[in-house]
């Protein structure tokens, strides 16, 4: 890639790493903003099989909505601590 961009004449500047204080500031944002938009998602996602269903299958598919949820919960927040 540096000798693509050499080649069409663009400058190339070294990318400074993150000092420790500021890589866990910025991790911790992320995390916090995936987590407020899951909720999010989550309440507009009950609202609206609530609105939809009839009563009788609701109770059956709040549970399975619900594992699904926390599943994909537990899978994103152990791909984000794994890194």
């Amino acid at each position: 890639m540096r000798l693509r961009r050499r080649l069409l004449g663009y400058k190339t500047e070294e990318v400074r790493a993150l000092d420790k204080d500021k890589a866990i500031e910025l991790g911790a944002s992320i995390v916090g903003e995936a987590t407020v938009l899951l909720v999010a998602c989550a309440a507009v996602s009950f609202e609206w099989l609530r609105l939809v269903l009839p009563k009788k299958k609701k109770n059956i598919l709040y549970s399975l909505f619900l594992c699904n949820l926390l599943k994909t919960l537990f899978k994103t927040l152990f791909f984000i601590f794994q890194i």
